[in-house]
């Protein structure tokens, strides 16, 4: 008796060829077949049940990754907001410290300074960029060379430095 789905077709081309073989008795092949059926029909079964099973599962997971989606999309929003409200104290801080004149306060647990960050090249218009800014390769702007010929003086119409003030806590 087979017990595995291998084994049942592995006996059903059997079957075939029993089924081909002009020498088989008619009993014999008639026992071979309602044996093999009971076999197939019990493993079919058994696979559509596990089948049946697995896609309940799959329903419940996909159920379940919304839900994991939806709980992602609202603590991005957390954490973007918890983001945005300190980026407006550090700029509210910094706005005090201009007001007051003051570019460094110490306290008994911090010392706090303005500083100027490092110019980020901004790219105005990408078309007008030329081949000597573009890193070979994969086509991509060389904002480290950009930013060394803007810093030397080389006027680039299409682009020019930018920098901000940042709060520095220590």
């Amino acid at each position: 008796m087979a017990t595995t789905l291998y084994e049942l077709t592995e006996e059903y081309c059997r079957l075939m060829e029993m089924a081909e073989d002009p020498d088989i008795e008619e009993d014999v092949l008639k026992d071979t077949m309602d044996a093999l059926q009971g076999d197939l029909e019990h493993k079919a079964e058994s696979y559509a049940c596990v089948i049946a099973n697995l896609k309940v599962k799959l329903g419940a997971l996909e159920g379940e990754m919304e839900a994991i989606k939806k709980e992602h999309d609202r603590l991005k929003a957390f954490h973007d907001s918890i983001e945005g409200n300190i980026d407006r104290m550090k700029e509210s801080l910094i706005g005090s410290m201009r007001a007051t004149n003051n570019q460094k306060l110490k306290t008994n647990r911090f010392t706090l300074w303005i500083q100027q960050t490092t110019p980020a090249v901004i790219i105005d218009d990408k078309e007008a960029i030329s081949s000597k800014y573009m890193v070979p390769q994969d086509p991509k702007v060389d904002k480290t060379a950009i930013g060394k010929d803007l810093k030397a003086g080389v006027k680039i119409p299409w682009a020019h430095l930018e920098s901000h003030d940042s709060l520095r806590i220590k």
